[in-house]
C-alpha cells in the first residue's frame, strides 16, 4: 500500500537514501542533545519519539525500495548492493540511538548492543552471499525488532532513559533473587541476545 504513494519516476536508490537520511537526522539529535548517551543526562522527550518515528520511516522505505525497482523494472546488482550497504551503515546509526535512548552512555552494555545488531547483519549477509537467499531468523531485526525498538523510544520519551535503570523488583514483586536485582536495561539486553542466539543464528 506504501508504494502507491511513491512516484513512478522516482528511484529505488533515491527512496533508499531517504530512509537513511531519517536515520541520519536522528544520529544528530543524539550528538546534540545526549552527547554522553547516558539517562542522566536525558535530551529532551520529543527526540526519542522522534527516534521512534526515524526509525519506523527508514524501515517502511527500506521495504518500500525493492517494490519500487520490481513495479519500475530498474532492479539490478548494483541497486541490492546500495540497499544492503544502506542497511550496514543502518547497523552503526540504530545501535547509537538505541544506546542514548536506554542510557547506556560509553560502557560494556553499549558494547554488547552494538555486537549483536551487526553480527546479525554480518550472518545474514554473508549467508545471502553463499547461497543467493536472504534468510531472516524467526524473530528478526526488520520485522519484529522494528517494534520492539519503536515501544522502547516511546517508552523513553515518556517516562525517560532513567527509566531503564529501575530494578525489576521495584516493579514485579515475587521474582527470585538473582532475577529482581537485575535492572530493565539488563533484562533487555539479555532478551535480546537471547532472540539472537535462539531465533537468528540457527537460521
Amino acid at each position: 500500500m506504501c508504494i502507491e504513494l511513491f512516484p513512478w519516476n522516482m528511484a529505488p536508490n533515491l527512496i533508499t537514501l531517504t530512509g537513511l537520511m531519517f536515520m541520519i537526522f536522528n544520529v544528530i539529535l543524539v550528538f546534540i542533545f545526549v552527547p554522553t548517551m547516558e539517562a542522566e543526562d536525558a535530551g529532551p522527550a520529543w527526540i526519542y519519539f522522534s527516534f521512534a518515528l526515524g526509525l519506523w520511516l527508514y524501515s517502511t522505505f527500506d521495504n518500500v525500495d525493492g517494490r519500487q525497482a520490481r513495479r519500475t523494472g530498474t532492479s539490478s546488482p548494483l541497486g541490492e548492493l546500495f540497499d544492503h550497504g544502506c542497511d550496514a551503515i543502518n547497523c552503526s546509526f540504530a545501535s547509537i540511538i538505541q544506546m542514548s535512548a536506554l542510557g547506556l552512555g560509553h560502557s560494556q552494555n553499549a558494547v554488547v548492543v552494538y555486537l549483536i545488531a551487526t553480527t546479525g547483519f554480518y550472518l545474514s549477509t554473508i549467508e545471502e552471499y553463499h547461497t543467493g537467499t536472504l534468510y531472516l531468523g524467526y524473530v528478526n531485526v526488520p520485522t519484529e525488532g522494528v517494534c520492539i525498538l519503536c515501544i522502547m523510544y516511546v517508552i523513553s520519551g515518556i517516562y525517560g532513559p532513567m527509566f531503564w535503570k529501575s530494578q525489576l523488583g521495584s516493579i514485579c514483586n515475587g521474582l527470585p533473587s538473582f532475577i529482581k536485582d537485575l535492572t530493565l536495561t539488563d533484562a533487555y539486553i539479555w532478551f535480546i541476545g537471547l532472540m539472537f542466539v535462539f531465533t537468528h543464528v540457527p537460521v
